[in-house]
Formats: structure tokens, sequence, C-alpha cells
């Protein structure tokens, strides 16, 4: 009984580490975005130094979070992107405080991503505001998910919506947390001004494979 308590214990604690340094990466990735806004609207000059220097402290500061993020997670670890995604759009869209059309468009099969569900809610998190943050009532956002063997692509597309000529600046934080658990992720713009963004995530396993 004592060992299963141990065990136990170890698990929570483990789960509640990993959980604070989620939250304290959710605040710096959101800090950071506030920081790269300001500087572009300061420009050059003193403000604008200062601003900088500290957005390349937090800067410092996300990386040592990702890395004890990385470092938190069990190399067993692994997720479903289905009830992730759900959970996330939903969570959006109380969130969003306008209607917008939501299309989403999943593979019948999605093999798991590996790494920590709390991990892949954040990527979501992030993709979805930087989508909705530049849409008016009334646009659209499609969601497409699939299996490509060893990884399921996620992609994010919303239509015209307000100008945002900074969204790759903007997007560099959740490029650089999705490629801190092996993944990729993909910002563009087209001619039509449609917002792509793309999470490639790694597989645990590839179906062919089972």
């Amino acid at each position: 009984m004592s060992r299963i308590g141990t065990a136990d214990t170890r698990s929570m604690a483990h789960d509640s580490e990993l959980d604070r340094l989620t939250a304290m990466l959710g605040q710096c990735l959101g800090r950071i975005d506030e920081s790269a806004y300001r500087v572009q609207q300061v420009g050059d000059g003193a403000d604008g130094a200062a601003l900088e220097s500290l957005l390349e402290e937090e800067m410092a500061t996300l990386n040592e979070l990702v890395t004890g993020v990385v470092d938190a997670i069990e190399p067993s670890e692994q997720c479903e992107v289905r009830p992730i995604l759900a959970r996330e759009v939903d969570a959006c869209l109380a969130k969003v405080g306008m209607p917008i059309v939501v299309r989403m468009q999943l593979a019948p099969k999605l093999g798991p991503v590996r790494c920590a569900g709390n991990q892949l809610a954040s990527a979501m998190q992030r993709a979805l505001a930087l989508a909705t943050g530049r849409m008016r009532a009334g646009d659209e956002l499609a969601i497409h998910a699939r299996d490509e063997g060893e990884t399921v692509v996620v992609e994010f597309e919303c239509n015209g919506g307000k100008r945002d000529r900074n969204v790759h600046q903007r997007a560099i934080t959740l490029c650089e947390f999705v490629a801190g658990f092996g993944g990729h992720c993909k910002v563009d713009v087209d001619e039509q001004k449609r917002l792509l963004i793309a999470l490639e995530l790694p597989k645990t396993t590839v179906f062919g494979d089972r």
C-alpha cells in the first residue's frame, strides 16, 4: 500500500509541476505578444529600446520555460487531438464575443501525438487566438485535421478580416513552442489576405505499424 501511495504522490507532484510550468509558459507567451505589439507601435527611440530589452528578457524566460516543460514530460506521454481541439474551439468561441462561422473537417482517424495534453491545448489556444484576433462578426474559420503518417496536421484558416501586418511576428512564440515538443508550425497570409496556420504534430505511432 505504501508503495502505491508513494507512486501516486510522485505522479501528482509531476502533474502539478507540469501544470505550473505550462501556466507560466502561457503567461510568458501573453507578455511577449503584448511587448512585441507595443514595440511595433512605439518604433525607434528610448521607449522602443526599453521595450525591446524587455522583450529579449521575456524571450530568454520563454526558452527556459520551454526547456523545463519538455524535461518534465515523460517520453511515453501522448494525447489525442480530437477531444482537445473540440474543447479549445468551444472555449475560444465563448471568449470571442461575436458571431463567427466555424467549419470543422476532421479525418476519421487521427493518431495520438507525442506531447502532453496541456502542451497541445496551449498550442491550440494560441493558434485560435491568432486566427480569431483578426476576424470580424460573420467571418469564417475553417479547421482541418488529417493524418499524414508520422504527423497529424491541424490547419486553421480564416478569411480577410482585420489587417494585421505583424501576424508573422506575433506567431513566432507559437512556432517556437510547437518546435519545443518536436512539431512544426507554418503561418502564411495569401493574396486574398486569408490567414493559414498549420500545426504539424509528431505522432507516437504510425497506423501501419499497429
